[in-house]
């Protein structure tokens, strides 16, 4: 399968409790744990990820991380990368302004102890930039953050050894192996009302769809709530996506990033009493 090597970030830079309102973002380094009892370190990456080939599909993301220096070996740093919601900008961020992050979206925790390269697995959150689920802010990398001396000193975009700067490493295949000529397609539109539950809409099966979308207007005059819904069995439900806000005259799309036998989109209101009318397009094709 195809691999690309993003050699570098695009931005990265450390934020500091201890100092607040100071930028670190022009360092050739950046920190990563807690330190003592009055500075804790967090790190922001991003990588452009616009280099990736349309219609393919993402099978492993990798992100390596060179560690330059540390307090204690014999700490172990724990850190793992989370989903950073607001976009930030590299030499005015800091521990005061610095972004939110989803707790909830995040890759995979390595173990740090000495000087060395380190990677991670960051296959769920690229694959969610990829596809538009959500837009590409970067990651934060945090700690446990309950040991002193724990933290260690990564390189940045700005290090002197291009071979230590941080990397991502994406690995595809190729998705659109037949002409579209004859492709099995569907498509399918549904209006409903929204209440003060969600309700699920027309379940799909969607197991020989290598590709579909759900397509969400607000008619109405009120804003509406709207989820993707993903099943093994179309009795037993997990979300698929983050709840997303339509309003009014406004039209969003939500696309998978996991595959499921069967979909559907969910949807309420999103403030009780306020009932509005939406329309729903479900579009697919092999």
């Amino acid at each position: 399968m195809p691999t690309l090597v993003i050699p570098s970030s695009s931005k990265d830079a450390q934020i500091n409790s201890q100092h607040p309102t100071t930028n670190y973002g022009s360092l050739d380094n950046m920190g990563v744990g807690r330190y003592d009892n009055f500075s804790t370190l967090r790190a922001l990456i991003q990588f452009d990820i616009t280099s990736i080939p349309e219609g393919v599909s993402i099978t492993s993301a990798v992100m390596t991380l060179n560690v330059v220096s540390i307090y204690n070996s014999s700490i172990i740093d724990v850190v793992t990368p989370y989903r950073v919601m607001q976009d930030w900008n590299e030499y005015t961020v800091n521990w005061v302004n610095g972004p939110t992050i989803d707790n909830n979206t995040f890759g995979g925790s390595v173990n740090l102890f000495s000087i060395g390269a380190y990677s991670w697995d960051v296959t769920n959150l690229v694959k969610g930039w990829y596809t538009g689920l959500y837009p590409n802010y970067g990651v934060m990398l945090r700690s446990l953050e309950t040991r002193n001396f724990e933290a260690k000193i990564i390189a940045t975009r700005e290090y002197a050894d291009i071979s230590k700067r941080p990397s991502l490493t994406i690995t595809y295949e190729a998705t659109n192996l037949f002409s579209l000529y004859g492709r099995l397609k569907h498509s399918d539109t549904q209006t409903v009302v929204t209440s003060d539950s969600y309700a699920g809409g027309n379940v799909y099966n969607t197991s020989e769809m290598s590709m579909y979308t759900f397509f969400i207007k607000n008619n109405g005059m009120n804003p509406a709530k709207v989820k993707l819904q993903i099943s093994p069995d179309g009795q037993n439900w997990l979300d698929g996506s983050e709840s997303v806000v339509v309003l009014s005259g406004e039209m969003k799309a939500l696309v998978p990033y996991i595959y499921a036998h069967y979909s559907r989109l969910s949807y309420k209101s999103l403030n009780n009493g306020e009932q509005t009318n939406i329309t729903i397009w479900y579009q697919s094709h092999v």
